[in-house]
């Protein structure tokens, strides 16, 4: 049996700690209410699961009563199923602004993203944040879902893209998916890269 996970904070309303992923190899962030705490927002959540290599920024936000803070987390949650934008609150003052500041040197926040041209997201080899405009065209099938200057499949979760829209896009370019040198493909439909959208903007 493995050890259970260990704590990276603790603090008088919550704690933070990595877990194993759901249905994946990568290690979840768990950020948990403690000594009798609960949380408004988000609602009825004891626990709070984020994917860390995908948070963007983590920034404590005082509320009305200055004893009390909120922790905005920025970030790419489709792995959860969780909006780009997530409040966690109340925290004790000092929680906040502690676990924001761990949270910070843990995962070298905020990430800035690159600026790359959409011809160049193809060649990038790993997982990256980038800054890109190009032209969505709405894929037709998994067959030729390459719907972003038909290079990458964009997804933007929550948002309706209209076809032949010029987009400025900060997200996470996701390489393609290994495939076997022989035989058939791992898995069915697409896996070419991605880009998993957090911010979409139309220019033109």
């Amino acid at each position: 049996m493995p050890p259970p996970p260990v704590h990276f904070f603790l603090g008088r309303t919550v704690s933070a700690r990595e877990q194993p992923g759901r249905s994946s190899p990568l290690p979840l962030l768990g950020l948990q209410a403690r000594g009798g705490h609960a949380f408004t927002e988000p609602p009825a959540t004891a626990m709070l699961l984020v994917p860390p290599e995908t948070l963007v920024s983590a920034v404590a936000r005082r509320l009305a009563d200055p004893a009390w803070s909120a922790l905005d987390l920025v970030g790419e949650m489709s792995r959860v199923d969780r909006p780009c934008a997530i409040t966690l609150a109340p925290l004790a003052t000092e929680d906040a602004e502690g676990l924001a500041h761990a949270l910070a040197a843990r995962y070298a926040l905020p990430r800035i993203p690159v600026d790359v041209t959409a011809p160049a997201l193809a060649s990038l080899c790993e997982r990256t944040l980038v800054r890109v405009e190009g032209v969505y065209a709405h894929a037709r099938s998994w067959v030729n879902a390459k719907n972003f200057e038909g290079v990458v499949a964009l997804s933007a979760s929550g948002l309706v893209l209209r076809d032949g829209a010029r987009l400025r896009v900060i997200g996470f370019l996701e390489p393609a998916d290994p495939r076997p040198a022989f035989g058939p493909p791992l898995v069915l439909g697409y896996a070419g890269p991605k880009l998993n959208a957090i911010h979409v903007e139309e220019i033109g």
